[in-house]
């Protein structure tokens, strides 16, 4: 018969429910990250001491165990197989196939299928839903939430507050682009910002109080593009959806826009850390023209 190996001991250093187990393969270590191996086999899931991504089989064959063909038993954590933790429920069984699993996504936008490109923390985009618009597909792709995901923990700390007009007249540098593409995706994955997504069908010569269409596709459009030059003409823009909404509609469909449009103010002072005051978009004329 074929020649064991040494039985390796098993132990009960670990809390096997952790988000992240630390694992073996031969004298290789790394760090196993539950979320990623959930979404697949073919996930890089598993990173090495060194900083390098892994999926299992590449691992397994990092720790010269190639001829072994079989992760789950090559692969430990405190000497318990990858096998005996899927079996004992601390780990997900991850699907083998690409396609199966991203035919059960959704756009985390649009909230349908189809191709679609999933980021490390899970949520998954089509390319012209996410903002800015997808343009790699390497496994190492971040959406704006996990690249301005130090931002959002500033934010919930005790961070000095500036007047709203000082953040209106910024230039719109790489780092108040990236804020604001936060903010308008925020808006997007909203369940109501369908209704504000589109042209307003609403015919203008009926409605002489308002100074411009606006919608969400012509606010991504004109953001993607670069277009705007300073925060207060994209936030004007925001606003006038908002404001031109409640004229459109009066009774029930009013409140749809007071709640996205309150969404909108709440992302808005907490993402550049505006003191909590009461001024509103009368107070800020576009007196910007954009080309």
């Amino acid at each position: 018969g074929r020649k064991r190996g040494p039985r390796i001991a098993r132990g009960n250093n670990v809390n096997f429910d952790l988000p992240e187990l630390p694992v073996t393969c031969g004298d290789v270590k790394g760090t196993l990250y539950k979320e990623k191996l959930k979404q697949g086999i073919w996930k890089r899931s598993i990173r090495s001491e060194n900083g390098r991504w892994f999926t299992p089989r590449q691992f397994e064959i990092k720790g010269k165990h190639k001829k072994s063909k079989n992760w789950k038993l090559s692969i430990r954590c405190d000497g318990w197989t990858l096998k005996e933790l899927i079996e004992k429920e601390h780990l997900s069984n991850p699907p083998r196939a690409k396609k199966n699993l991203e035919n059960s996504k959704k756009c985390k936008v649009c909230r349908q299928g189809g191709k679609l490109h999933t980021c490390s923390c899970g949520k998954s985009y089509h390319k012209n839903c996410h903002i800015p618009p997808v343009e790699t597909v390497r496994n190492s792709w971040r959406c704006t939430f996990c690249k301005t995901k130090a931002i959002r923990l500033r934010c919930q700390e005790s961070q000095p507050r500036h007047e709203e007009s000082k953040i209106l007249a910024k230039r719109m540098l790489p780092m108040e682009q990236l804020k604001c593409e936060l903010l308008l995706l925020i808006i997007y994955c909203h369940p109501e910002s369908s209704f504000f997504a589109k042209k307003p069908h609403q015919k203008k010569e009926d409605f002489p109080d308002i100074q411009e269409y606006m919608w969400l596709n012509k606010i991504k459009n004109r953001l993607n593009k670069k277009v705007y030059r300073k925060v207060h003409r994209f936030v004007w823009d925001m606003r006038l959806i908002f404001q031109n909404h409640s004229i459109f509609y009066k009774g029930k469909f009013v409140n749809l826009g007071v709640t996205v449009g309150a969404q909108f103010e709440m992302k808005f002072k907490s993402i550049f850390s505006i003191q909590d005051t009461s001024k509103t978009i009368q107070q800020f004329k576009p007196i910007i023209l954009l080309t």
